[in-house]
């Protein structure tokens, strides 16, 4: 390891240990760029020193908060890169048996505020959401902490999203901080307990084993998602993930992306559809079991040849004339952008071999006939209805 990494290193120690005495900016826990440089001095010299804090800014463990006018002016806030350091140090110092005393006191407040994330969690379970004075909640968990831990905790994680705080004048350095957890601070304290020696420690009214939360991440659309899930129903959760990002990546190719959002929504429907359909088929083979269900009917190409090359042809003829159009019949943007995108849909659907009959029919009913009746005196509507009548013609020679 060089020099300037091992004066880096012992800066963001005593960079880290020194924030609850050197609070000396404008705003709290703010460092003055000569408190920083004085800090650093401690190790070496002061050319090395200005390079290390050169370092530590370029590399966004530490962020300017307000403009330098000269090299001793200033102030500085530490970021959650340099915490991410202080573990890294930490796992090193302990693989190596060798943890510094400014490491430990870094480990100390980090642990203190940990701890107090979950405290809070506690007793916004007992009590509900609202604000909660963290000194008191700290005070009754019999929690071990220095002066100034509490406001640089709060700061830290108002900092990260896991709490809104909130400041008020007057009283100690610790006095007057009051917190609501965040959907964020409620993750982190689920990760927190979970990676804890002791199982059992929970914030959770029910220590059931049955009401115990895991999480999965799953990937859909290139994009990865974590989601809590009961425990036990992991592997169900993940196959259902599977087929959503299975569906997805197929409408996806055939509009193209056109949004996480849209793809998600259109790809969920698209399930919930077919799941609905299969319901309804499952129901009438019950209720009329001779009945071939509208599912299980295919149109085939080789079957209806002319029908579907002038379907192939009267989708194209819909989908350039919506595109050349300006009227977009009282239909906001999205609307129409969205029936674009069906028609688009259905003239991949024409490419394959066969289509599921009630597919065919559904896109027939909901998207051509809704175009041909809505711009029946435009050209979109003058393409809807032809093609909807090829498509009447491919419907009636299903078998």
């Amino acid at each position: 390891m060089g020099r300037l990494q091992k004066l880096r290193d012992a800066a963001v120690l005593h960079i880290y240990d020194s924030l609850d005495s050197i609070s000396s900016g404008a705003g709290t826990g703010e460092i003055s760029r000569l408190d920083l440089l004085n800090i650093i001095s401690a190790n070496a010299r002061t050319a090395e020193a200005a390079a290390v804090l050169d370092d530590l800014l370029m590399n966004g463990l530490i962020h300017q908060t307000t403009a330098i006018a000269d090299e001793n002016e200033g102030f500085f806030k530490i970021t959650g890169l340099l915490i991410d350091e202080v573990d890294r140090l930490k796992a090193e110092g302990d693989a190596a048996g060798k943890l510094s005393s400014a490491l430990k006191q870094a480990m100390s407040f980090k642990i203190f505020r940990d701890e107090l994330l979950v405290e809070l969690a506690k007793v916004e379970h007992k009590d509900g959401p609202g604000y909660f004075d963290l000194k008191t909640i700290a005070d009754d968990a019999d929690l071990p902490y220095k002066e100034g831990w509490v406001s640089k905790a709060a700061e830290w994680h108002d900092a990260n999203g896991l709490i809104k705080a909130g400041f008020t004048l007057g009283g100690g350095i610790d006095e007057n901080c009051e917190a609501s957890l965040t959907a964020d601070g409620e993750v982190y304290v689920e990760e927190y307990l979970s990676e804890m020696v002791n199982p059992e420690r929970t914030y959770s009214s029910s220590q059931d084993a049955e009401n115990a939360t895991a999480y999965l991440e799953p990937k859909i659309n290139g994009k990865t998602f974590r989601v809590a899930v009961e425990a036990g129903s992991e592997e169900r959760v993940a196959e259902l993930a599977q087929s959503l990002s299975k569906r997805v990546d197929e409408v996806a190719g055939a509009l193209g992306q056109v949004g996480d959002t849209r793809l998600l929504v259109i790809g969920g429907l698209s399930l919930l559809d077919e799941i609905s359909q299969e319901n309804e088929a499952l129901k009438r083979q019950v209720q009329e079991p001779n009945v071939v269900p509208a599912s299980d009917r295919v149109v085939r190409r080789s079957d209806n040849e002319q029908y579907w090359f002038n379907s192939i042809e009267g989708a194209k003829d819909l989908h350039d004339a919506m595109v050349a159009s300006n009227d977009h019949g009282n239909l906001d943007e999205d609307e129409f952008d969205q029936k674009l995108c069906e028609v688009r849909a259905l003239q991949v659907l024409l490419d394959s071999p066969q289509v599921q009959w009630d597919v065919l029919e559904k896109f027939a009913e909901k998207t051509v006939k809704y175009l041909a009746v809505r711009f029946a005196d435009n050209a979109i509507g003058h393409a809807a209805t032809a093609l909807l009548s090829f498509l009447g013609g491919l419907l009636a020679g299903a078998s």
